[in-house]
């Protein structure tokens, strides 16, 4: 057999150790939303409130951090501009350093 021949039998997927399958937005926004005591749609379409905006902008953070999901698509899940997405990331990071500097 040459090394450009597949060997007999079913088919393998070759994956990584350390593969962990992509989150898709939805996901990332429900399990936010799930944590903040939130339905998605309370999280997609609840208005300018604190209760609801502190969340949304940290599912734009977590959607920012998995790596591959960019502004545009941001705004298109929620509806809004991407620089609005742009926004929210930034300050629910802003947020979550200072919480972190002030339990250090």
């Amino acid at each position: 057999m040459t090394e450009f021949e597949h060997p007999p039998g079913p088919a393998l997927i070759w994956t990584r150790p350390d593969y962990t399958p992509r989150r898709s937005r939805r996901q990332i926004a429900t399990e936010v939303a799930a944590y903040h005591g939130l339905t998605l749609d309370q999280l997609i379409h609840g208005g300018r409130t604190r209760l609801v905006v502190w969340p949304r902008q940290d599912a734009m953070l977590a959607m920012l951090e998995t790596g591959y999901i960019s502004y545009p698509k941001m705004g298109a899940f929620f509806g809004l501009d991407h620089t609005t997405c742009m926004h929210g990331a930034k300050a629910a990071l802003i947020r979550r350093e200072r919480a972190e500097a002030r339990a250090a």
